[in-house]
């Protein structure tokens, strides 16, 4: 997490989470890709139709400094858990295993063995228990905010089930995504994203950055730096109504603007018997950023 600041690389603004025609979003593969170029300005995107592959030839041309990632939403039945949905972020082949009856296990096992990341997928809203994904293993984490399920029933914050993925000793990032569906009602984008800093703005690069946690999620701040200095951590960031520090358990600080002021664009929280932090910054319209956890070995 604060090795991500001082990596040499651009910060580049991507959707992990987009849905097309070739499943059930409004848009084709053409026009979501402009729309996120042209109208949104993000920098890349991945295509996570439903149990599909979407073909991403053609999509962008040379010199275009946007980058259309493949990726498959999967979805399953456990039979101990119920319901879930998992982004195959990377994988470039439809699907493969029944929609039922089908444990969450082997779905993170077979992303795996595409040479994909697995993600948890706004599991607040699908209704998954928290001790049900701290059972499963080899996950590159789970949507911590996903806009469409905020748009669909208020259920787009799992903060909690990260919580007690990383309680439980799991290295697991946090992702924020639109969800995008292109249809009414359900929104156009632009309210979720992750930050990348990556060395280029290819498939590889982005990928490895995701992989490597170099990245924070936000639905609005900014983190400009996060820095450890023996038992204390720094966070710089566009200015914002509270930051906060979260250890498990009861461990970590919340800091709000001193007396007078309207925003703090700065905390330092020392360090107690946190097995790990992560920091949640939280603007004064409600928006939010989430850094990836910085595990402590004390």
């Amino acid at each position: 997490m604060i090795d991500t600041f001082h990596k040499p690389g651009r910060w580049l603004r991507v959707n992990i989470h987009t849905h097309t025609t070739n499943s059930d979003g409004g848009y084709t593969p053409q026009q979501a890709v402009a729309h996120y170029r042209d109208t949104l300005k993000y920098h890349a995107i991945f295509i996570t139709d439903h149990r599909k592959a979407t073909p991403l030839d053609g999509l962008t041309a040379p010199g275009d400094d946007f980058c259309v990632i493949p990726g498959v939403e999967t979805d399953g039945t456990d039979p101990e858990t119920g319901l879930y949905h998992l982004l195959a972020l990377g994988v470039t082949v439809d699907q493969g295993f029944a929609q039922e009856n089908t444990p969450l296990q082997a779905a993170v096992d077979w992303v795996n063995a595409q040479g994909g990341l697995a993600v948890f997928a706004h599991p607040y809203w699908t209704g998954q228990r928290h001790d049900a994904l701290t059972r499963v293993e080899g996950a590159a984490g789970l949507e911590v905010y996903n806009h469409v399920c905020l748009m669909d029933t208020g259920k787009a914050l799992s903060p909690s089930h990260w919580d007690a993925l990383l309680t439980s000793g799991q290295r697991a990032w946090g992702f924020a995504s639109d969800d995008t569906h292109f249809r009414p009602g359900l929104g156009y984008g632009g309210g979720g994203w992750i930050m990348v800093r990556a060395a280029e703005n290819t498939p590889g690069a982005i990928l490895a950055a995701i992989k490597a946690g170099d990245f924070y999620a936000s639905t609005g701040p900014d983190f400009i730096d996060i820095t450890r200095s023996g038992g204390t951590l720094t966070v710089k960031c566009s200015p914002v109504a509270r930051i906060a520090f979260t250890g498990q358990m009861y461990f970590g600080k919340a800091f709000f603007p001193p007396n007078g002021a309207e925003h703090l664009t700065e905390a330092t929280h020392t360090i107690k018997k946190e097995n790990f932090v992560r920091v949640t910054l939280t603007g004064a319209d409600g928006s939010a950023a989430w850094s990836q956890p910085l595990f402590l070995n004390r």
